[in-house]
């Protein structure tokens, strides 16, 4: 079976940035969210570069000489349990792939710190240029899983998110809200899966 994964918040905790950002940058959380929404949009599907961001952000807040906070505030923390339970899907002989909405300084956090070595493969929304809750994003992945081969005919998805799920969901597959490992167990046993998250 094709599991996907999100990473944030569900295998990795301490994701989000913005309030720290905001801090630092002495601009309103809810301003930050709305002035740059669009340019955040654009990172996650990489249609603007880190650069890019920071040129519209110096422009549009005339805040500058800034490090790059994007990657500065981020410290992701693995979830062991978690991490074991990835585990034990693949040794069952499941296909565990993560499929996450993220932004280039953050992936290549993730990548030199190996975080995604305990993945099958990764579809990250700035390399492929779609984002959750766009079904483009989950038929992109269930097509090249077919390309590749390894694409059994099923597929569970796994997400923090409610909209997201909701997307999934749209385009056939089964997908769980993740909120802690109990409920993320029992979503498992309802698929016929019985391992222990």
């Amino acid at each position: 079976m094709l599991i996907i994964f999100d990473m944030g918040n569900v295998v990795y905790r301490s994701v989000d940035i913005l309030p720290a950002f905001a801090g630092k940058t002495g601009i309103s959380l809810e301003y930050l969210k709305d002035v740059l929404q669009d340019d955040f949009l654009g990172l996650t599907t990489g249609h603007i570069t880190t650069e890019e961001f920071w040129e519209r952000f110096s422009r549009e807040l005339g805040v500058n000489g800034h490090e790059d906070y994007l990657a500065s505030l981020f410290h992701p923390e693995e979830d062991p349990q978690m991490i074991s339970f990835l585990r034990q899907l693949r040794q069952a002989g499941h296909r565990v792939v993560c499929g996450t909405n993220t932004i280039d300084s953050h992936y290549k956090i993730h990548m030199e710190r190996g975080d995604y070595d305990h993945f099958h493969a990764v579809y990250a929304s700035h390399c492929i240029h779609l984002a959750k809750p766009d079904p483009e994003f989950f038929r992109y992945i269930i097509s090249r899983e077919k390309e590749l081969n390894t694409y059994s005919g099923k597929e569970l998805f796994i997400d923090d998110r409610a909209e997201n799920v909701h997307a999934a969901r749209e385009v056939g597959i089964a997908a769980h809200c993740y909120t802690d490992h109990e409920n993320l167990s029992g979503f498992f046993v309802e698929q016929g899966i019985h391992l222990q998250a």
